[in-house]
């Protein structure tokens, strides 16, 4: 009885040989799948903070230049270049500004590129030059004389 009992073993080693060959071509599958997923959130999460930090400089320049108006808006639009923080976390950034005079006043359009993999990426961001009339109007609303 012993001897049918071995027998028996040695038919179903081949059924298991079979198992453990299906069973790791899903489980190398499963595992080329989770690569690429992780390789691609990665990916996506780089992008994200690129696109953070493009963010973050464009609202800290516009958040300076609405401070004026006039002339001294256009000489500082003249002289607009990314901060030295911005230049060391985008691969070559590039700010572009304009000022358009519309019904609300003064718009300022900013333009921040910056060049990662095939093509460029762009972030565009706008604001309105409050300037020195603001301050005369808020100076005039508390009864001061300007």
């Amino acid at each position: 009885m012993v001897e049918k009992q071995f027998k028996f073993r040695m038919k179903r080693t081949g059924i298991f040989n079979l198992e453990f060959l299906v069973s790791f071509s899903i489980i190398a599958t499963v595992m080329m799948f989770a690569t690429s997923m992780t390789l691609n959130i990665n990916r996506l999460w780089k992008d994200i903070r690129l696109q953070r930090l493009a963010v973050c400089e464009l609202s800290n320049q516009l958040e300076v230049l609405t401070k004026f108006d006039g002339r001294a808006l256009q000489q500082r639009i003249d002289a607009i270049e990314p901060s030295e923080f911005c230049q060391q976390g985008l691969h070559e950034p590039r700010i572009t500004a304009t000022v358009v005079n519309d019904d609300l006043g003064q718009r300022i359009d900013l333009e921040l590129t910056w060049k990662h993999r095939p093509v460029d990426q762009s972030i565009r961001l706008s604001g309105w030059a409050v300037g020195a009339a603001l301050a005369r109007n808020r100076l005039e609303d508390q009864g001061a004389m300007p």
